[in-house]
C-alpha cells in the first residue's frame, strides 16, 4: 500500500527567524561603522588642534628663556673683566631671573672661566637635597670663579625679597669650568642664540634644554636651562581613554615626556656616575607606531595598527619650534577603549534583536507545532538509535509523505544495526577461535534468513585448498557430514570468477553447476538433511585487508536472493572476513609469544645439564598450588580467584622466573666443588713439568744416598707420604660442598696451605693479556726458582669489577642486594674456606643477580594490560615474608599472592631436584621438613604451605615426576602450622563422622 501524505517544504519559523537576523544584523553593522567613523574623524580632528596648542604653549617656554638671555646678553655686566666688577650686578640678575616663569635657572660663562648662575629654589625638598640651604631661601648664586693660584666657589641664598641671607663656600665647585660645555661652544661659534638638545639636568634631574648666546663683546657667554616637565601636563590632553600612550620625542627618539611614569622611573634610577641622557623610547606600541610613520604622512587623521595582539589608534605628528627645533608626538589610543560606546550600543542592537527574535519564535513554534509533531517524534526515534536503543519502532503516521518514507527506512535500519551489533558482539565476546566460527556461521545464517551454511578456510600449508571447518544446519551444527575440502582451481568457472572479482557468486538450484557443485563438496549430505527445498546457493569469498583469500561462506537458501538481501550477506562476508582475520592474528600472535617463551626456558635449561628441567617443572608445581587456592572456601586464600588471565600470567611468569640465567657464567652455574672453575690449563703442563724436574732430581739424589741406610729412609718417607695424603684428603673432604667448615678445619686448611714447593718455570708466558695483566698486579717477576705456597691467595685470583659495574645503578631501581668489591674471587684458600656449599660470596652474588637480569629483562617487554604483574610473580620467588629476601627485601604484604606461590614452587623443586652437582635430592618428607621450618622462619608464606600440603600438592608433582626413592611415607599434619593443624583435622573429621 503506498504511503498517503503531502511534501512538506516551507518552514515559515525558519525563513521569519533568518530575515530578522538578517535585517537586523544589517542595521547594527552599519550603525556601529558609521558610529565608528565618527568617533575617529573627531578625535583626529580634537587631536589636530590640540596639538597646535602644545605647539604654542612649548613655544612660549622657548620664547621667554630667549627673551631673558637677549636682557642679559646686553646688560653690562657681560663687558664686565673681574670679579669686583660682576658682583654689584648680581641683583639684576636676581630681579630679572625672578620676573620669569617655566625657566630652572639662568646663568653667565665668562671667556676667563668665571661662571655665575642664579637658580629657584622653590621647594624646601630642593633646598635640603641639593644646597643645604636656609629655609627661607627662596633663590641662591652659584659662583665659580678662576685666580690665578686658587679657584673658588660658593652658594649665596637669598630670600623672597631678594635680599642676601648668607654664604656658604664650595671650593669643589669651583673647579666647575664652564669653557667645556657644549652649550658654551656652539654659543661661541655662532652670532645667533642657540638651543642645546634635551638633556637630563645633572643637579635637579630633570628633563630640559638649553638656551644659549654669546655677549657682543664675545666675552661671555648668557645661557638659561629651561624645564620641559611642563610637557608632561600639556601632554594629558591627549589621554581620551585609560590606556592611552603619548609620548613627545626629539629627532634621536630621545624621550622628552610621556603621560606615564615611564621617565620618571628611568630618573630615579640615576646615580652620580651614570651618564645624563635621555631615556629613549622602550614601549612596544609606540615603536610600532613609529615603523608606520609613512603611512601618518599620507594620511592625516588616526591610522589602524595591530600591536600586542591589540588593534590600536595612532597618530604621529612633528612640533616645530624655534631655532630649528623639532619634537615628534607619538600617540596610541586602544580601539577598544575608544569605540566602547559604539560596542556599548551594538550590544544594546543585539539585544533587543534577540528580544525580538524570541517574541517571534514563540508566535512561530506555535503556529507550526502541528505540522512539527511527526518531526519531533521521528527525531525521539533516531535518537534513541543513536544512544544505541532498538526496542521501539516507528509507527507513527503523519501527513507529510516524507516523513513516513523516512520512518520505514529507519525501521529497517534498525533492525540491521541491531543483528550487527549483537552479531559484533557475539564475536568480540568469543576468544576460542573454533567456537567463534560456529557463532560467525550461526548468526550469518540468521540474519540472512538461510537454512544452513558452511564455512570454509584456507589451508595454511597449500593456499588452493578450502577445508571445511563448521556446518549450520537449522541453527544447529551438523557433525555427521561427509564435506570434502575444495580445490578453487577445480572449482566451477562460475565461482572461480567470484573468487577473482571478490564478489559474491549465486546458483540456481537448476543451473548445472549447482548439480556439480553440491556433488563434488558433498553438500549434498546436508541438503539430505533439510525439509525446505533449496532455491539458491550463495558462495560469498572471504577476503583479509590484504585482499588474499582466507575462506568462504555458502549459505543454502529457500528463497530468492534479492537486491536487499545481496547487499546485505556481501557486508556481513566483510565483517565476517575481519572476523576471522583478526582472530588468526590474535591466534598466531599468541602461538609466537608462546614459542619465545618457550625458546628462552629452553635456552636456560639446555645451558646447563644440571638444571635442565627446572624451567619445565616450576609451572607445573606453580599451577597446582593456584589451583588449590583457587578451591579452598577458608583462610585468607577463600577469596582468591583463578582466572584466565591470572592463568596465563602464572604461566608465563613461571616459564620465565630464571630468564635471567641465560646471563649467569655457566661455570657458575654448574660449580659442584669449591676450587672448581674456568683456568687456563698451562698451569697443568707447568705443573707437569715442575714434577718430572723433581722426579729427574730424585733419581739423582738416590743414586747418592746409596751408602745410606735403605730401611730407615723407607720409613721417614712412607711417614711424610701418609701425612701428605691425609691433608690432601682433608683438602678434597674441604673442596665438598656438603661439608660444614668448623674451627679444627679452618686452622688444618691454614697449615696445609703454607707447605713450600719449588717453581722453576717462569708462570707469565704463553698467558692470555687478561690473565697477564692480573699475574702483573702481584709486582715484579721473582728470580727462579722460587718457593711456592701450597695454598695460595694471590693478585691474580682477584677479578675485578669494570668502571660501571656499580650498585647505585641496581639501588635506584630498588633493588637491595650488596654488592661484593670484586667481580670474582679465585683464591684457593678463600674458596676453600667457604662455610657451606660450593659458591663464595662473589659467586653467590653472581647466582643471586639473575633475578635482577630478569626483571631488567622482562621489564624491557611490552607486556598486554591482563599480564602486567608478570615480572612482579616471575621475579619474587626469591623474596623472603620477613623482607629478608632479594632482589628488593620486598616483605609479605607488599607481594602478591601469585609471587608467593611461585617462592613455594621454586624452593620446591629445587629441593627435589636429582640433577644438581652440589647435593644429592631430597625426599619429600625432607624437602617438606625443611621448608616448613622456612616457614617458621618467615620465609615462605605459611597459609600457602598449609594449601600445599593440605591439598596434596607435592604428591601429585611428585607421582609425576620424582624418582620412587624419593617418594616416602608423609603425614602431612606433621607439617602443617598451628592453625593449618586445626584446619585439617576439621576436614578430616567431615568425613570420618
Amino acid at each position: 500500500m503506498p504511503l498517503l501524505g503531502y511534501s512538506y517544504r516551507f518552514y515559515i519559523s525558519l525563513a521569519f527567524t533568518l530575515l530578522i537576523i538578517l535585517v537586523g544584523a544589517t542595521f547594527s553593522s552599519i550603525f556601529y561603522y558609521q558610529t565608528k567613523d565618527i568617533i575617529t574623524d573627531l578625535t583626529s580632528n580634537v587631536f589636530g588642534f590640540t596639538v597646535e596648542e602644545t605647539a604654542l604653549k612649548t613655544s612660549g617656554l622657548f620664547e621667554n628663556a630667549e627673551s631673558l638671555v637677549s636682557v642679559i646678553a646686553s646688560h653690562e655686566i657681560t663687558n664686565t673683566t673681574n670679579k669686583a666688577e660682576r658682583k654689584p650686578h648680581f641683583n639684576f640678575l636676581l630681579s630679572s631671573f625672578s620676573k620669569t616663569k617655566n625657566i630652572t635657572s639662568a646663568y653667565i660663562a665668562f671667556n676667563d672661566g668665571d661662571f655665575y648662575l642664579v637658580r629657584r629654589l622653590p621647594s624646601k625638598n630642593k633646598r635640603s637635597s641639593f644646597f643645604n640651604a636656609p629655609d627661607e631661601t627662596r633663590y641662591v648664586i652659584q659662583v665659580s670663579e678662576k685666580n690665578l693660584d686658587t679657584n673658588s666657589g660658593e652658594y649665596r641664598y637669598y630670600d623672597e625679597s631678594l635680599s642676601l641671607i648668607s654664604v656658604q663656600s664650595d671650593i669643589t665647585y669651583g673647579q666647575f669650568d664652564p669653557r667645556t660645555r657644549h652649550w658654551y661652544q656652539m654659543a661661541m661659534a655662532r652670532h645667533q642664540p642657540i638651543t642645546a638638545d634635551p638633556y637630563v639636568f645633572f643637579t635637579t634631574k630633570e628633563i630640559g634644554t638649553t638656551i644659549a648666546q654669546r655677549s657682543p663683546s664675545s666675552r661671555a657667554v648668557i645661557a638659561a636651562d629651561i624645564s620641559l616637565t611642563k610637557l608632561t601636563q600639556f601632554l594629558t590632553d591627549f589621554k581620551t581613554t585609560e590606556n592611552t600612550k603619548v609620548a613627545l620625542l626629539t629627532r634621536g627618539a630621545g624621550m622628552i615626556a610621556s603621560v606615564d611614569n615611564t621617565i620618571n622611573g628611568h630618573l630615579t634610577k640615576l646615580t652620580p656616575n651614570t651618564p645624563i641622557r635621555l631615556p629613549l623610547l622602550d614601549d612596544k606600541v609606540l615603536k610600532d607606531v613609529l615603523m608606520n610613520r609613512e603611512k601618518h604622512q599620507q594620511k592625516n587623521s588616526l591610522v589602524e595598527i595591530d600591536s600586542q595582539g591589540q588593534n590600536w589608534l595612532s597618530m604621529v605628528r612633528n612640533i616645530e619650534l624655534p631655532n630649528n627645533i623639532q619634537y615628534t608626538l607619538v600617540i596610541a589610543i586602544p580601539t577598544s577603549e575608544l569605540l566602547s560606546e559604539a560596542t556599548i550600543m551594538l550590544i544594546k542592537s543585539a539585544i533587543w534583536l534577540t528580544t525580538l527574535l524570541v517574541i517571534f519564535l514563540l508566535l512561530t513554534n506555535k503556529l507550526a507545532s502541528k505540522m512539527t509533531k511527526s518531526i519531533y517524534y521521528l527525531v525521539k526515534q533516531t535518537n534513541q538509535i543513536r544512544d544505541f536503543n532498538f526496542k521501539r519502532k516507528f509507527d507513527f503516521r503523519s501527513n507529510v509523505k516524507e516523513v513516513n518514507m523516512l520512518g520505514s527506512a529507519m525501521n529497517q535500519m534498525n533492525a540491521t544495526i541491531t543483528e550487527f551489533i549483537e552479531m559484533n558482539k557475539l564475536l568480540a565476546e568469543e576468544d576460542d577461535f573454533s567456537k567463534l566460527q560456529s557463532v560467525l556461521l550461526d548468526k550469518t545464517i540468521n540474519i540472512c534468513e538461510a537454512k544452513a551454511g558452511v564455512l570454509y578456510l584456507i589451508d595454511e600449508d597449500e593456499s588452493n585448498l578450502l577445508l571445511p571447518q563448521v556446518t549450520m544446519i537449522n541453527n544447529k551444527q551438523f557433525k555427521q557430514h561427509t564435506l570434502i575440502p575444495l580445490r578453487i582451481n577445480e572449482l566451477p568457472e562460475q565461482i572461480q570468477d567470484g573468487v577473482i572479482d571478490q564478489s559474491l557468486v549465486k546458483l540456481d538450484f537448476k543451473d548445472k553447476d549447482y548439480v556439480a557443485f553440491t556433488h563434488n563438496s558433498g553438500l549434498e549430505s546436508v541438503i539430505s538433511h533439510l525439509e525446505d527445498k533449496i532455491q539458491n546457493l550463495v558462495l560469498v569469498p572471504l577476503f583479509n585487508r590484504q585482499n588474499s583469500l582466507i575462506g568462504c561462506l555458502t549459505l543454502l537458501m529457500d528463497t530468492e536472493l534479492n537486491t536487499h538481501h545481496k547487499a546485505f550477506i556481501q557486508a556481513i562476508s566483510s565483517n565476517a572476513a575481519l572476523s576471522i582475520e583478526t582472530r588468526q592474528l590474535i591466534q598466531s600472535q599468541d602461538e609466537l609469544f608462546e614459542s619465545f617463551i618457550m625458546l628462552l626456558a629452553s635456552a636456560i635449561d639446555g645451558k646447563s645439564s644440571y638444571t635442565a628441567e627446572h624451567c619445565k617443572r616450576v609451572p607445573e608445581i606453580m599451577k597446582l598450588l593456584a589451583q588449590a587456592a583457587h578451591t579452598t572456601d577458608t583462610g585468607p586464600y577463600a577469596e582468591f580467584e583463578l582466572t584466565k588471565s591470572s592463568k596465563q600470567a602464572i604461566h608465563v611468569a613461571a616459564w620465565l622466573h630464571d630468564c635471567g640465567k641465560i646471563t649467569t657464567p655457566e661455570y657458575v652455574i654448574d660449580k659442584a666443588t669449591k676450587l672448581e672453575t674456568i683456568y687456563d690449563r698451562l698451569h697443568e703442563v707447568r705443573m707437569r713439568f715442575e714434577l718430572i724436574k723433581k722426579e729427574t732430581e730424585l733419581a739423582f739424589c738416590k743414586r747418592e744416598l746409596n751408602g745410606e741406610d735403605p730401611i730407615a729412609l723407607a720409613t721417614g718417607l712412607k711417614k711424610e707420604l701418609k701425612i701428605l695424603d691425609e691433608e690432601f684428603l682433608l683438602v678434597a673432604a674441604c673442596n665438598q660442598g656438603d661439608i660444614v667448615m668448623d674451627d679444627w678445619t679452618t686452622n688444618q686448611l691454614n697449615k696445609i696451605a703454607k707447605r713450600k714447593w719449588t717453581r722453576t718455570l717462569n708462570d707469565r708466558v704463553g698467558l692470555s693479556h687478561l690473565e697477564l695483566a692480573r699475574k702483573l698486579r702481584s709486582g715484579t717477576t721473582p728470580n727462579l726458582p722460587v718457593q711456592e705456597s701450597l695454598l695460595a691467595d694471590k693478585e691474580e685470583h682477584k677479578i675485578l669489577r669494570d668502571e660501571g659495574d656499580t650498585s647505585d645503578s641496581y639501588h635506584k631501581l630498588g633493588f637491595n642486594m650488596k654488592q661484593p668489591e670484586l667481580l670474582y674471587n679465585r683464591g684457593e684458600l678463600y674458596s676453600l674456606m667457604v662455610k657451606r656449599g660450593t659458591l663464595n660470596e662473589e659467586e653467590r652474588y653472581k647466582i643471586n643477580e639473575h633475578i635482577i637480569q630478569s626483571s631488567l629483562m622482562m621489564d624491557k617487554l611490552n607486556f598486554p594490560k591482563h599480564l602486567k604483574n608478570v615480572p612482579e610473580i616471575a621475579c619474587g620467588h626469591h623474596e623472603k615474608m620477613d623482607g629478608s629476601g632479594y632482589p628488593k627485601g620486598l616483605t609479605a604484604d607488599e607481594m602478591s599472592p601469585l609471587a608467593k606461590m611461585m617462592a613455594i614452587a621454586d624452593i620446591f623443586e629445587a629441593l627435589t631436584s636429582d640433577d644438581r652437582p652440589y647435593k644429592k635430592p631430597n625426599t619429600l618428607s625432607q624437602s617438606l621438613e625443611i621448608m616448613s621450618r622456612m616457614r617458621d622462619q618467615k620465609h615462605i608464606d605459611a597459609e600457602l604451605f598449609d594449601l600445599f600440603v593440605e591439598n596434596g600438592v607435592y604428591k601429585e608433582y611428585a607421582v609425576k615426576y620424582l624418582d620412587e626413592k624419593q617418594i616416602d611415607s608423609i603425614q602431612p599434619e606433621k607439617f602443617l602450622s598451628e592453625k593449618g593443624k586445626i584446619h585439617y583435622f576439621n576436614i578430616a573429621s567431615r568425613y570420618t563422622s
